[in-house]
């Protein structure tokens, strides 16, 4: 993978609002009703962007190859829904897209990686993430990618298949 995964600086949210409307144009295709974007979807998504990454309570990264933010991920810690007992907090992967769909397997699976050794180390159980089915504005790596991190436990990325809920779990 070229270029390097750091911290979100408020300067990159218009760069995240463009590849997020970037992803939903490619989700409308496939889904053109549930995915049907606002005329002023930019507009309101941007802000939003900005406050997540101003959050220090979210984890809010980027992919940078040059001087052009050609990825991104935004986490946030949760309590685990009701229904589910993960053994604590869920990562909540909020927002996330790679400008170039043939780098999902390099800088999406790189960002998704980071975010969860981002989390502090033993605060959560897992992460969650869902795409539009059949969409190719998704991650797909070609197998499972072993995390690096610090708790002790077995970690790993489960394989994912487009269409199904993936999670990161440790």
């Amino acid at each position: 993978m070229n270029g390097v995964i750091r911290p979100a600086r408020p300067g990159d949210a218009p760069a995240l609002a463009d590849l997020a409307a970037l992803c939903r144009r490619r989700h409308q295709e496939y889904q053109p009703r549930f995915w049907r974007e606002a005329a002023d979807a930019r507009a309101r998504h941007l802000p939003h962007l900005a406050r997540l990454v101003a959050d220090p309570a979210c984890i809010a990264l980027v992919h940078e190859d040059g001087d052009t933010v050609d990825g991104f991920v935004i986490a946030m810690l949760r309590p685990a829904p009701p229904v589910y007992d993960p053994g604590g907090p869920t990562c909540l992967i909020d927002d996330f897209a790679v400008a170039d769909d043939a780098r999902w397997a390099t800088v999406g699976a790189g960002l998704l990686e980071a975010a969860a050794r981002a989390a502090p180390s033993g605060s959560w159980s897992s992460a969650r993430t869902s795409t539009a089915r059949s969409a190719p504005c998704s991650p797909r790596p070609a197998s499972p990618s072993p995390l690096n991190g610090t708790s002790g436990r077995r970690e790993s990325v489960s394989a994912w298949e487009r269409g199904s809920v993936r999670g990161i779990v440790r």
